[in-house]
């Protein structure tokens, strides 16, 4: 069973090759169902299930009704917020703007209100969580089933995982791009916490780093941060999504230094629109997380599944 807690949201994608500030412009616009847990949901294999808040409106019950199979959707309707929207102004097939209203996921779901709601997780089930969700409710489920289950976070942009930055520790991957990961431990450095988390015990970061940075002329400075990261908050995989130069996948294994994998793509698709494209990797990855011991061997599978999901957009 994969359980997946998150933002269903109403996606507006504005498309035009190319913005003109301070006018209107004519442009291609669409709405679908969207929000990163959705999406990430929505290419998992079964059986699986989704946890989110939804506004008691209009769009929250059109948003309810896309989910083909109602028994997958565990929604909470809510009056007093409004279902979450995300738009984004694509440019080119690339995202110049978005902005996202997640209120009725951030502020709106709570732990008492998924209680009852979640089933018993074990080893293999799996427990995914998103950024758009509270810390409060992020640390108390990675609590609750950190210790005997697999916990996926995934972080969803710079500004919503530095919320998370305190609590982020006992998961089995990690998700996040780029800007996203080197925002995190600039974030961290500031704060003179190297990697520990209130809560959480582990080496000192020089120590850590020592015993675990990736070996090999690949090695660098940031290799050795990860590498002291993730021993200290206890994550096994850490996945970083690249763009055009493909994906890298940190593996943390009980015994032995951090491993680093790159994989870069088959080919660059070059598509009309990226929205969702990192969703889909994860959730490619994911699926093979059963069947492959080494997760880094299910990374160019799981690539190409992302390039599949662009192409056929």
């Amino acid at each position: 069973m994969i359980c997946v807690v998150g933002a269903v949201a109403l996606d507006i994608l504005v498309r035009r090759e190319r913005f003109i500030k301070g006018t209107s412009n004519p442009a291609s616009i669409h709405l679908e169902p969207g929000g990163v847990g959705y999406r990430i949901f929505a290419a998992l294999p079964e059986p699986k299930r989704l946890y989110t808040a939804l506004g008691a409106d209009f769009f929250g019950r059109w948003l309810a009704e896309q989910i083909s199979d109602r028994q997958q959707l565990q929604p909470v309707f809510l009056e007093r917020h409004p279902t979450a929207c995300y738009c984004a102004l694509m440019e080119s097939g690339k995202l110049l703007y978005g902005a996202a209203d997640m209120a009725v996921i951030q502020e709106g779901l709570t732990w008492p209100q998924l209680r009852a709601r979640l089933p018993e997780l074990g080893p293999r089930d799996m427990l995914v969580l998103e950024a758009n969700l509270s810390p409060a409710l992020v640390r108390t489920l990675v609590r609750r089933f950190g210790r005997h289950t697999r916990v996926v976070f995934e972080a969803v942009s710079v500004e919503k995982l530095l919320r998370h930055r305190e609590g982020l520790g006992d998961l089995f991957l990690l998700s996040a791009n780029e800007d996203e990961l080197k925002a995190l431990g600039q974030a961290l450095a500031a704060a003179g916490q190297a990697a520990a988390p209130t809560g959480h015990t582990g080496a000192a970061p020089g120590q850590a780093a020592a015993a675990a940075a990736p070996s090999g002329p690949r090695g660098n400075r940031q290799d050795r941060w990860v590498a002291s990261f993730m021993r200290e908050r206890r994550i096994a995989h850490l996945l970083v999504a690249r763009g055009t130069q493909g994906a890298r996948l940190y593996t943390s294994p009980p015994a032995g230094p951090v491993r680093r994998v790159d994989q870069a793509p088959r080919r660059v698709v070059a598509a009309r629109d990226t929205t969702g494209a990192g969703d889909r990797l994860l959730a490619a990855l994911l699926e093979q997380a059963d069947t492959r011991e080494d997760l880094a061997e299910a990374l160019p599978t799981a690539m190409e599944a992302a390039a599949r999901a662009l192409r056929e957009r």
